[in-house]
């Protein structure tokens, strides 16, 4: 008889780790599907499906100095790319704000990543991270580019994710009260705020409350602020007395049950194969291994969820083999949907019926519609000569300060943006002065709307013979707007903290290129406006549960992860209650 689990989860990223943690903690079992292969425990391309294994990563002296050395070189090659920019007069300030290689045609496999390559954080050492962009293709309008950065591994994104964790407020969660756009999402901060709780206890979360994230038993400390970044924050906040800045909240770069100096263990991507340094299978996948109730199934490619009942019940899920092509099913009493959002959106489409025409649990018409995304790109980069400064994580914070609840005047656009401030050291100049640098790039909302969407292409199709994405996503003139106002906000904070402003990025990058995609499977109140409740369960088929970005109501300003990871804990509370009542 085939075996059928309490639970499937497909995706084993942020969303997917926390909601496989959760549930086998309360004694679920859990069959989790993931796309890729598992890179995490040895220096192998591809090591087939894992169940029940323990999952490494290098220890003792050798591996020390391995890492040791990977690190120096990552710092290196940041401080290099930032001397060599800062100096060079060239507009290009993306190659300084989001460290990237400086020749992406020595990248290997770069001829077949065309969209991949544009990652900030590409380069032959992350390669073997991302899809190949031949293989998996997608359509977008020619006057209307999207960069979709894709990951196919145990962990997802997370392993190329830069830890930051602030939490959204209700000046995120509540905007359409302000502004009419788009729909509130279904709770409240302070609702929220248990869920966020246990997501910054397993991710170790550091960080000050103004920037968001309380302290919690078992978190590493903050470092103390640098002489120049004590000296940003008080240029401030003495003149803007509303803007908060602050050392951000970050996820720690060590598992459980490690400690040590933040400054001293940076992200050193080695395909992967490290995985305490940006990803969350130590965090999350580990400990729910060892439950005893995980089983991992990789290179498992979902393309469809069965039902059951006339489509009223999720019963199960099709899946390929991504190395022989061979279909599979599993079944469950749950399916959660935890692909990224828009792999999870493109599941639901592709898993259309008679009984659901326009895809799975679309009664309202939204799923693949209110495409969102962060205005990302915008920035300013300064220089001041001070000594004393390194380059260290976590970056400071400044939260968003425009268009919050209370405040009632008319920018020209609507919602607002937080800036994250990077800095370095470099010495140069005819008198060899030590100098601090300073980044700060901006994150902005995009309003939902419904006409950035993405639907299926039946003409065009994946090397697994899948249907692709047609993604239509376009920029108004609100996005213009606040552009504008983000760099101009930026080099004043520079110019008041005394730092002679070197570049100005005064152009968003493309659509997706944030990396911070969602919104297409929304939650909401209403059935008839959103597609999941404020648990992330489809209104229409009580046991389907999206729970990865695409059920994002609007994209907020700050990184998704940690919400991500929050969404996941209610949902996975109201899974474990509703099998306790039988309602599963």
């Amino acid at each position: 008889m085939e075996k059928s689990f309490d639970a499937i989860v497909v995706g084993s990223g942020a969303a997917g780790g926390m909601m496989v943690h959760q549930l086998t903690r309360a004694g679920l079992s859990v069959l989790l599907l993931e796309a890729g292969p598992d890179r995490t425990g040895a220096p192998t391309e591809d090591r087939g499906s894992s169940s029940g294994r323990s999952h490494r990563s290098g220890s003792g002296t050798l591996a020390a100095i391995a890492d040791k050395a990977r690190v120096t070189k990552d710092v290196v090659s940041r401080s290099v790319m930032e001397i060599g920019t800062a100096f060079s007069g060239r507009p290009d300030l993306q190659k300084m704000i989001h460290l990237r290689a400086a020749d992406d045609k020595r990248v290997p496999g770069s001829e077949r990543q065309m969209i991949q390559r544009e990652c900030p954080v590409f380069s032959p050492s992350t390669a073997s991270l991302y899809v190949d962009d031949v293989d998996h293709p997608y359509m977008v309008p020619a006057s209307s580019p999207y960069q979709w950065i894709r990951s196919r591994q145990l962990g997802g994104r997370t392993q190329i994710w830069k830890r930051l964790t602030p939490r959204m407020t209700n000046h995120e969660l509540k905007a359409a009260e302000r502004d009419g756009h788009g729909i509130c999402w279904p709770f409240t901060e302070a609702e929220l705020a248990p869920a966020y709780e246990v997501a910054e206890r397993v991710l170790r979360v550091t960080g000050s409350v103004e920037a968001g994230a309380p302290a919690h038993d078992g978190a590493l400390p903050t470092r103390p602020m640098s002489p120049a970044e004590t000296q940003l924050r008080d240029a401030v906040v003495s003149r803007w007395p509303d803007r908060k800045v602050s050392l951000a909240p970050y996820a720690s770069p060590f598992g459980p049950g490690e400690t040590g100096d933040l400054d001293t263990r940076w992200d050193s991507y080695d395909g992967g194969r490290n995985p305490g340094h940006a990803c969350t299978v130590r965090n999350t996948l580990q400990p729910a291994l060892l439950t005893g109730k995980l089983e991992i199934r990789c290179n498992a490619v979902v393309h469809r969820v069965l039902t059951e009942r006339g489509g009223k019940v999720a019963s199960g899920v099709l899946y390929l083999d991504a190395r022989t092509g061979e279909e599979h099913r599993a079944l469950g009493r749950v399916v959660v949907l935890a692909a990224s959002a828009l792999e999870s959106t493109r599941i639901l489409l592709l898993s259309k019926s008679e009984e659901w025409p326009k895809g799975l649990a679309n009664s309202s018409g939204m799923v693949g519609r209110n495409l969102t995304d962060h205005l990302f790109g915008v920035g300013a980069v300064g220089v001041k000569a001070l000594r004393g400064q390194s380059i260290c994580q976590p970056p400071i914070l400044i939260p968003n300060f425009r268009n919050r609840l209370e405040d009632r005047r008319d920018l020209g656009f609507s919602r607002g943006y937080q800036y994250a401030g990077y800095f370095g050291a470099l010495r140069g100049g005819p008198f060899r002065t030590w100098m601090s640098t300073l980044i700060l790039s901006a994150h902005g909302e995009i309003i939902p709307k419904p006409r950035n969407r993405v639907t299926i292409d039946e003409a065009v199709k994946d090397v697994h013979g899948i249907p692709v994405l047609r993604i239509e996503c376009q920029r108004d003139e609100n996005e213009a707007r606040m552009a504008k106002d983000m760099l101009e906000t930026g080099v004043e904070m520079l110019e008041a903290a005394g730092y002679e402003v070197m570049m100005r990025s005064p152009e968003a990058l493309p659509p997706g290129a944030s990396i911070h995609e969602g919104g297409t499977v929304r939650m909401g109140d209403d059935p008839k406006l959103s597609v999941l409740n404020g648990f992330a369960r489809t209104w229409d088929i009580p046991n389907l549960y999206v729970t990865d970005c695409a059920a994002f109501t609007s994209a907020g300003n700050q990184n998704p992860v940690l919400t991500i990871m929050a969404l996941n804990v209610r949902a996975a509370e109201d899974i474990v209650l509703r099998m306790k009542r039988r309602d599963l």
